[in-house]
């Protein structure tokens, strides 16, 4: 076999019935399984799955907690238990060539191909599994394409028909994570992709040009009575009692690659929340180490407590309420993980989320007189 030669794994469809080794196969895809494809609602944009390429991966199915592993001998896919010796559970992308704008799915070990065949083939010829980027239509090129739906993920297939009871399957990506869909019970197939390797946090870049306010709402921070039980006016002085942190979460919007990290901690440059005439913006704050996916505090840069002085009356109970007018900010940000061996590194977009505290409010309230 010419070593030049892309060998190829499908995430083929269908499941079948489990074997005394506890192992999950797959189907041969039916003669009427290439079926004519809705016209893409935008662009896709194949440069969001460069980082994948020369990288190895595991697909992982989430339900089963199983893993997609190529065998060789009978041209399937499987479903068998993790082991990380096992060289059949490693795939990886290729581009397919410059000019088709085209990625392959390889299966790494097996140098034979592993993809579809249909059931009226006379041989056992594979048909390449191959993700374009063009308008190919599926039954003329058998291309799968990334075409985007309606809620912004991506379908290796759409509208593909399969079994007796024409079944609807749809194979997506969000972000960098695949899975394999009955449609309306998504959970249940999804696939994610696992890179393979000893990863770190590189670098993370947050867009503060994007930032957004989420909402705001007045919450309560605190209460005291006051009480005068005395026949004279009684002087006092109220010190507004707010939050002096507040804090960021610095999660990932969306979990799908499970990349267990060597260092928990990470230093970066952690965005500044700024009022300036009563308008909250977002800048380029200062360097911070923080623990991964953990909140993180700090003080705020607005100084909204103040002193008052009052006067209770004779005789007379005040419940002083103390109000703050907390925004919700959500800051994009795109962190890229390391391998410490390779030197490979792939990106992943996220969201940092964060409380904000700005502008306060005193109610008094005469509870008795």
């Amino acid at each position: 076999m010419n070593n030049k030669c892309l060998l190829l794994a499908i995430l083929a469809i269908a499941f079948l019935s489990c074997s005394e080794d506890d192992e999950s196969y797959f189907n041969e895809v039916p003669e009427n399984y290439f079926v004519e494809d809705q016209v893409p609602t935008s662009d896709y944009d194949l440069k969001e799955w460069q980082d994948f390429i020369g990288m190895p991966f595991y697909v992982k199915a989430v339900a089963t907690d199983t893993y997609l592993a190529a065998n060789g001998l009978g041209n399937n896919l499987l479903l068998t238990n993790f082991d990380k010796d096992n060289d059949n559970l490693v795939f990886g992308f290729s581009e397919k060539d410059e000019a088709s704008k085209s990625l392959i799915l390889v299966a790494v070990k097996e140098m034979e191909p592993v993809g579809v065949k249909s059931t009226n083939a006379k041989d056992s010829v594979l048909v390449p599994v191959t993700f374009a980027q063009n308008d190919n239509k599926l039954q003329d090129t058998q291309f799968w394409r990334f075409l985007p739906s309606d809620n912004k993920n991506y379908s290796f297939i759409q509208n593909a028909t399969l079994g007796e009871n024409n079944t609807n399957f749809v194979l997506e990506a969000t972000e960098n994570s695949v899975y394999l869909a009955l449609k309306n019970e998504t959970q249940n197939q999804q696939f994610q992709i696992v890179p393979k390797g000893d990863f770190e946090i590189e670098s993370i870049a947050f867009d503060i040009e994007s930032f957004e306010i989420i909402g705001s709402d007045w919450i309560t921070v605190g209460r005291d009575t006051l009480i005068n039980t005395s026949d004279e006016i009684k002087e006092t002085i109220i010190i507004d009692k707010y939050p002096e942190n507040f804090k960021a979460s610095f999660i990932e919007n969306n979990p799908q690659i499970l990349v267990p990290i060597e260092s928990e901690e990470v230093e970066l440059r952690l965005p500044d929340i700024e009022v300036i005439y009563d308008e909250v913006t977002v800048s380029k704050g200062w360097n911070k180490t923080i623990r991964y996916a953990e909140d993180s505090e700090w003080k705020r840069n607005v100084d909204i407590s103040e002193k008052s002085d009052l006067k209770i009356p004779p005789h007379t109970t005040f419940e002083v309420s103390y109000y703050i007018n907390r925004y919700k900010i959500e800051v994009p940000y795109q962190i890229t993980y390391s391998d410490r061996s390779s030197g490979a590194n792939f990106r992943k977009m996220g969201i940092w989320k964060t409380d904000f505290y700005y502008e306060s409010n005193t109610e008094l309230k005469t509870i008795t007189e």
